[in-house]
């Protein structure tokens, strides 16, 4: 039996300020992507493929469990292993990866680039504060987020679907774990905490 689940049970999972920022490039093989990103949610990286991440500047290590790249997401093989948890309810898909310094030399370490398939209709239109894009399309910026038909959610993971907002929301379930877990990188916010501007 599932438990209801209430506007308080969920969290964003946000960039970590304390943190060291890391970002890079992603290509792919031995079918090259072009231009792709988990983000769009039009296309997914075929299987037998493998990711190499350049990074856009010169680093000797990685330090982080999770960051972003310009495709998406990347996770330590201590992340995965969290977010991979049996009893979680969460559709990921984890790409062998390497990743290389601006410099071109190779940065030792397990790690995955990470697809993600779970993106909901859930915004609140009627209760959340928010600005749309100029086109009037999407929602652009928000200081008041809330969702919708939570009682019956039950993923521990999803983004917004036509929201420009780029970060998962994740279940208290799953907050607990990265925090017990020390992953680095990221950080839980409450959902009625966050704001966000594009």
């Amino acid at each position: 039996m599932h438990t209801v689940r209430t506007i308080m049970d969920f969290y964003v999972l946000t960039h970590d300020e304390a943190s060291p920022f890391l970002y890079g490039d992603a290509s792919f093989s031995p079918i090259d992507l072009g231009c792709y990103s988990n983000l769009w949610q039009t296309k997914f990286v075929p299987d037998g493929n493998f990711c190499k991440i350049t990074l856009s500047k010169n680093a000797k290590k990685v330090s982080l469990d999770l960051f972003t790249v310009n495709s998406g997401f990347v996770m330590s093989e201590k992340a995965l292993a969290i977010f991979s948890a049996p009893d979680l309810c969460l559709k990921i898909n984890p790409i062998p990866t390497e990743i290389y310094s601006k410099n071109g030399d190779k940065i030792y370490g397990t790690y995955y680039f990470t697809e993600f398939f779970d993106w909901l209709d859930l915004f609140d239109y009627e209760n959340s504060i928010y600005e749309l894009d100029e086109e009037g399309a999407r929602v652009d910026s928000c200081s008041r987020l809330t969702l919708r038909n939570t009682s019956e959610l039950h993923l521990d993971l999803f983004f917004l679907k036509d929201v420009n907002l780029f970060e998962p929301i994740i279940s208290k379930k799953l907050m607990d774990l990265i925090l017990s877990s020390k992953i680095r990188g990221y950080k839980s916010v409450p959902l009625s905490e966050f704001k966000w501007k594009s």
